[in-house]
C-alpha cells in the first residue's frame, strides 16, 4: 500500500502546486517502466489523458509570470485567488488547450479501444471531444465516471448538474452520475446557485491546505476507481482526466519517496492496473 498521504502538485508547467507548497516535481523518471510478465497478459490496458490546458492553468500561470521573485507565502495568496475566481467555475480549454487536444487525434489510427471513460468536468470533456476519439471509435461507449474528477481545489472543480449535462452532450452517457457528483461536505443534498455555494466550501478549507477535498476521501475515491476498472468487462480503455488524479493514481513508494506521474496538458501515458497498482508500460 502506498503511503499518499502528501499534498501533490498540479496542472500547469510548471505546476501551480509547485511554487504553492514548496514542493520540487516528483522524480517519476525513477520509476522506470515495466514489462508485463506474459501471464498478466490478459490484464487490461489503461491508457490516462489529461485534459488540454485550461482557463484555469493559464490563469495561475499569469499569475506567477507576473509576480517572478515573490516569496512564497504572498505568490501562495495570489495563487489562491484565481482558485477562488468565480469566472473559472467548471472552465473551459483554452485556444491552445484546444489545439493540444486536436493534436491528440494521431494517436486513434492505430490504439484499439473497447471504452471510454471521462471525468464529467467541461475541461475533460472538451478535451476528448476535440481529440477526434468519439468520431475515430463511433460505435464505443464513453461514460462519465465522477470518481475521476479532480481533487477540489477551486472553482474550476465544481461541475454541472447530470441533467445539464446530458442535455449538452447527448451522445456522451452520464448515467452512473450522483448530484452532486463532485467532493460535498455538507449532509444536505441540495447545491444551490454556484457562488453561494463556493461561500460555503471556502469555509471548510483547511487554514494550512488549499485543498478542500479531504485526503482521505481523495485517496478513497481513486481506490475505488480503480477497482471499477478492473471490474469493467473491456479491455482497452481510455480516460480522460486531471493531473492530481493521475499523479496518485499512478503513484508508487520508491525508497520512501512517493513518486507519481506528472502529466502535462494533453499527456497521455498507458499501462495496466495489477494488485492495485498502475504499472507504466508505454
Amino acid at each position: 500500500i502506498v503511503d499518499r498521504n502528501r499534498t501533490v502538485s498540479r496542472r500547469s508547467k510548471p505546476s501551480s502546486r509547485t511554487t504553492l507548497i514548496c514542493e520540487q516535481q516528483n522524480p517519476w523518471h525513477r520509476f522506470q517502466r515495466q514489462d508485463v510478465m506474459s501471464e498478466q497478459a490478459s490484464v487490461r490496458k489503461v491508457h490516462l489523458i489529461r485534459h488540454g490546458e485550461s482557463m484555469y492553468n493559464d490563469s495561475k500561470d499569469q499569475v506567477r509570470s507576473a509576480n517572478v521573485g515573490s516569496d512564497d507565502v504572498a505568490l501562495a495568496k495570489l495563487l489562491l485567488k484565481v482558485d477562488d475566481d468565480l469566472n473559472l467555475l467548471d472552465c473551459t480549454l483554452t485556444s491552445k488547450g484546444i489545439q493540444q487536444a486536436k493534436a491528440l487525434s494521431s494517436r486513434w489510427k492505430d490504439m484499439k479501444v473497447d471504452l471510454i471513460v471521462f471525468s464529467p468536468l467541461r475541461r475533460s470533456i472538451e478535451t476528448m471531444i476535440y481529440s477526434g476519439i468519439l468520431d475515430a471509435y463511433p460505435s464505443i461507449r464513453a461514460i462519465a465516471n465522477h470518481m475521476c474528477t479532480e481533487r477540489l481545489e477551486g472553482t474550476c472543480d465544481l461541475g454541472r448538474d447530470p441533467i445539464q449535462l446530458q442535455k449538452d452532450h447527448p451522445s456522451l452517457d452520464f448515467s452512473i452520475l450522483p448530484h452532486p457528483w463532485w467532493y460535498h461536505p455538507f449532509e444536505e443534498v441540495s447545491v444551490g446557485d454556484s457562488a453561494s455555494y463556493w461561500g460555503r466550501l471556502i469555509q471548510v478549507r483547511p487554514a494550512d491546505d488549499p485543498y478542500i477535498e479531504l485526503v482521505p476521501y481523495f485517496h478513497d475515491r481513486i481506490n475505488k476507481f480503480k477497482q471499477w476498472i478492473q471490474d469493467r468487462p473491456e479491455k482497452n480503455i481510455v480516460v480522460f482526466g486531471h493531473h492530481d488524479f493521475f499523479f496518485q493514481m499512478t503513484a508508487h513508494n520508491v525508497d520512501g519517496e512517493i513518486v507519481g506521474k506528472s502529466l502535462k496538458n494533453a499527456e497521455m501515458i498507458s499501462g495496466r492496473i495489477i494488485e492495485d497498482q498502475f504499472i507504466w508500460t508505454e
